[in-house]
């Protein structure tokens, strides 16, 4: 299965050079992903700590961790924002 995932802000610096790079180019990354995967599975892959998400949106709607991906969903996850 693949889903298409955005990483925003900070949590790009958890990626890999390769994986960083490839979502400047084009905008998202397109992971393959085991049936049954969670988006937890997804940012333990890409070595995102949970600790550090404060969203996350699946096909536009807010999800959690265990929520169990389908193939072709949009991901978008988000750190927490701060600013004065």
């Amino acid at each position: 299965m693949e889903v298409s995932v955005k990483f925003y802000a900070t949590l790009r610096d958890h990626l890999t050079q390769s994986k960083r790079q490839e979502l400047e180019e084009k905008g998202e990354l397109n992971i393959e992903i085991e049936p049954g995967n969670t988006v937890g599975d997804l940012l333990a892959r890409m070595n995102i700590p949970e600790e550090e998400v404060k969203m996350i949106f699946v096909d536009n709607r807010r999800q959690k961790p265990d929520y169990s991906l389908q193939s072709g969903d949009n991901v978008a996850v988000f750190p927490p924002i701060a600013g004065g």
